[in-house]
């Protein structure tokens, strides 16, 4: 698919792509290399950097956009209880972590609710059923 997108619109030769190719398959993460080889191929050093800017670049701003938030939110009890319903586990423990699985499942898969639909209301369902929830009264969230 790549090969028809950049050798029929001409920016590249049949050739000039599969060496290209060749050598970015034998590094890891093929299709970043192949964006950098692409660009230098078609507007030198600049179009290398600029390709590599594109799909590096958006990861990057938001990794360093919202890091000193995550640093001023990390400790935050009341977050603190949601990620730990929210969060998915290796493996079902519970009745409440098979009944969030199972009923994901069938919201996805019997009635075709969107899977993002079905994420929120699982992420919902395993916050409020989670024995975090239910301690809440029992704890003193001032110390």
């Amino acid at each position: 698919m790549l090969l028809n997108d950049v050798v029929l619109a001409g920016w590249v030769s049949k050739e000039e792509f599969l060496i290209g190719l060749a050598v970015v398959q034998s590094m890891p993460g093929p299709l970043f290399n192949i964006s950098a080889y692409l660009g230098a191929l078609t507007f030198g050093i600049p179009g290398a950097f600029i390709a590599a800017f594109g799909l590096f670049g958006p990861g990057i701003i938001l990794l360093f956009g919202l890091l000193p938030l995550w640093e001023r939110v990390r400790d935050n009890k009341s977050l603190k209880i949601f990620l730990s319903g929210v969060n998915a586990n290796k493996a079902v423990h519970t009745n409440a972590s098979a009944a969030v699985g199972l009923s994901t499942a069938l919201m996805v898969g019997v009635f075709h609710v969107p899977t993002s639909m079905a994420i929120i209301v699982g992420s919902i369902l395993g916050f409020l059923l989670s024995s975090e929830v239910f301690d809440l009264g029992q704890k003193d969230f001032c110390s």
